[in-house]
C-alpha cells in the first residue's frame, strides 16, 4: 500500500520540481505533501481513507474522474480531474483547472485590452496546442462557453483522439507543412497546454521559428509552461510585438480554488453549480503569491564589458541575498579544465563560443540564481534567450579607463575602444536594467539588492 504522508496533497507522477507545497503553504495549510505514485500504484492512492483533499497532475486527472462518485459539471464536460475532495463517504472531482484558466484569461483581457474574457474572446479563433490533453481539455472548454471557436491541435486528429469541445482540428503538420493553413488569417489567441518547452527542454518551442507571423490576427500568446518563466514560445511572441502571458498565474489561482475546497463544509455541493465561479477567488492574494514565486525564480543576470565587475559584484549579491553565485566562466572551467583565456588562445573564439554557449543554455534554464556573464556573451544571438528565458538582464557599465584587463585575452588582442564599439548596442538591447557601477562590488550589490527587493 503506497503511504499517504498528509491529509492533503499533489498526485502525480514525477513531483520533484513542483510548487503546490509551497502555495499551498503561503495559502494556510497545516498539510501539504508530493505524492508520487506509479501506474501500479495510484489506484491504491485514490481508494485510500486516509487522505481529505487531493490535487491531481499528469498523468492521472481522468482517473482522478473516475474514482469520484460525485463531479462538476466542469469535470464531467472536460473528462477530466485536477482535485479530488473527500465529503464523508463521497468523493467529489472538480477541474479547477478550467477555474485557474479563467482567472488568468480575465486578468490578461483586462490587462491588454480592457475588456472582460468573455468580450475578449467572443466569436474569435482560438488555437489550442495540446488540445487532447487534460489541460488542453480545461482550456477548450472555457474558451467554447466564453463563446470561442476554438481549433485544436494536436499529433492526430483522428475521431480517436478528438472531443467535443473543439469546433475544428488540426495537426501540427498541418501547421508546419502550411504556413498559412485555413485558420491562420482569423487565429486571434493561441495557448500552448503542451509541455513543449518546459524544463529541462528549454527554451524549445511547439511551433516552428517564424510560425507566429503567419497569424495576421493574433493579438495575445498564453503559455501555460511556467518554468521557465519565459518559454521558447512566450519569447518568439515578444519579438513580434505581440502580448504574452506564462502559466503561472493560472497555477497559483487554481490552487486557490483547490484549497477553498478543502476547506469547504461540504465539497460536493458545488457538483450542483452551472458555472464557474470567479467571486470565490481572492486576486490579491493570487497575485501576491504569483509575485512571491516569480521573484524566488527570476535569475539576476548581470552583464557588461570585460573588467567592469561582474563577478565580484554577483558574489557579494549571492552573499546578500542568499542566493548561488553562478560565473560562467567559472563554469567553463569546471566543464573543460581550462580557463577560458586558455581555451581562446589555443582554439581561437569561435570555439570558445560554442562552449560558452553550451554553458549558458545549461545556466540560464536553472531558476532562483545570480550570473555573471562574459563580456562576449552578447555576440551570440542565441545566448540572449537562454539568459532571459528565467533572468533579468542588468547592464553594469563605467567608463572604459576604469576597467581591467588583466587575464583577459581578447581585451589584451583588440583595443577596448573597439570592443565597446562592437558590444554596447548590444548590451543596450539585451538589458532590462541599465546600472551605473561606483567601482565597490559591495555596494553595488547593496544597490541591486534593494532595487530587485532581493
Amino acid at each position: 500500500m503506497k503511504e499517504i504522508p498528509a491529509s492533503y496533497g499533489l498526485l502525480g507522477e514525477h513531483l520533484a520540481h513542483s510548487w503546490s507545497p509551497e502555495i499551498h503553504a503561503l495559502l494556510g495549510a497545516d498539510s501539504y505533501a508530493l505524492i508520487e505514485a506509479s501506474f501500479d500504484e495510484v489506484d491504491d492512492v485514490l481508494t485510500s481513507q486516509n487522505w481529505k483533499g487531493l490535487n491531481v497532475t499528469i498523468p492521472y486527472k481522468q482517473k482522478a474522474l473516475l474514482s469520484a462518485n460525485v463531479a462538476s459539471k466542469a469535470a464531467r464536460a472536460i473528462g477530466a480531474a485536477n482535485t479530488l475532495v473527500r465529503y464523508g463517504n463521497t468523493v467529489f472531482a472538480e477541474n479547477t483547472d478550467a477555474i485557474g484558466f479563467h482567472w488568468l484569461l480575465e486578468r490578461f483581457a483586462r490587462f491588454t485590452t480592457g475588456l472582460s474574457a468573455h468580450d475578449f474572446l467572443n466569436k474569435k479563433t482560438v488555437l489550442v496546442l495540446g488540445a487532447t490533453g487534460g489541460a488542453g481539455r480545461a482550456v477548450s472548454y472555457l474558451c467554447t462557453k466564453l463563446g470561442a471557436h476554438v481549433v485544436g491541435v494536436s499529433r492526430s486528429t483522428s475521431l480517436f483522439y478528438r472531443h467535443s469541445l473543439c469546433n475544428d482540428w488540426i495537426t501540427y503538420q498541418n501547421l508546419t507543412e502550411n504556413p498559412v493553413p485555413d485558420c491562420s488569417s482569423r487565429v486571434f489567441l493561441i495557448v500552448n497546454c503542451t509541455p513543449s518547452g518546459m524544463y529541462p527542454d528549454c527554451p524549445q518551442s511547439p511551433l516552428s521559428h517564424g510560425a507566429l507571423t503567419a497569424f495576421s490576427e493574433l493579438s495575445g500568446v498564453i503559455d501555460l509552461i511556467y518554468n521557465p518563466l519565459r518559454s521558447g514560445l512566450i519569447l518568439e511572441a515578444q519579438r513580434c510585438g505581440i502580448a504574452t502571458e506564462n502559466g503561472l498565474g493560472m497555477l497559483v489561482a487554481q490552487a486557490y480554488a483547490a484549497h477553498t475546497l478543502f476547506q469547504a463544509p461540504n465539497a460536493a455541493a458545488h457538483a450542483t453549480r452551472n458555472t464557474i465561479e470567479l467571486q470565490q477567488i481572492d486576486s490579491k492574494k493570487v497575485e501576491a503569491i504569483e509575485s512571491t514565486l516569480a521573484q524566488k525564480m527570476q535569475n539576476i543576470v548581470l552583464i557588461g564589458m570585460p573588467g567592469v565587475g561582474k563577478t565580484s559584484t554577483a558574489v557579494e549579491l549571492a552573499k546578500l541575498c542568499g542566493r548561488p553565485c553562478v560565473d560562467i566562466d567559472v563554469a567553463i572551467h569546471d566543464e573543460t579544465g581550462k580557463t577560458s583565456s586558455e581555451i581562446l588562445r589555443a582554439y581561437g573564439e569561435t570555439y570558445f563560443r560554442d562552449i560558452e554557449s553550451k554553458i549558458t543554455q545549461r545556466v540560464g534554464s536553472k531558476t532562483g540564481s545570480i550570473i555573471a556573464c562574459g563580456g562576449g556573451v552578447v555576440v551570440r544571438d542565441v545566448n540572449y534567450d537562454y539568459l532571459k528565458q528565467n533572468g533579468h538582464l542588468v547592464f553594469l557599465d563605467r567608463p572604459i579607463e576604469g576597467l581591467s584587463i588583466k587575464d583577459r585575452p581578447l581585451s589584451a588582442l583588440y583595443d577596448l575602444k573597439e570592443i565597446a564599439q562592437r558590444r554596447m548596442p548590444l548590451y543596450r538591447a539585451w538589458k532590462d536594467t541599465y546600472f551605473t557601477c561606483t567601482g565597490s562590488p559591495l555596494t553595488d550589490a547593496r544597490a541591486l539588492k534593494s532595487l530587485f527587493l532581493l
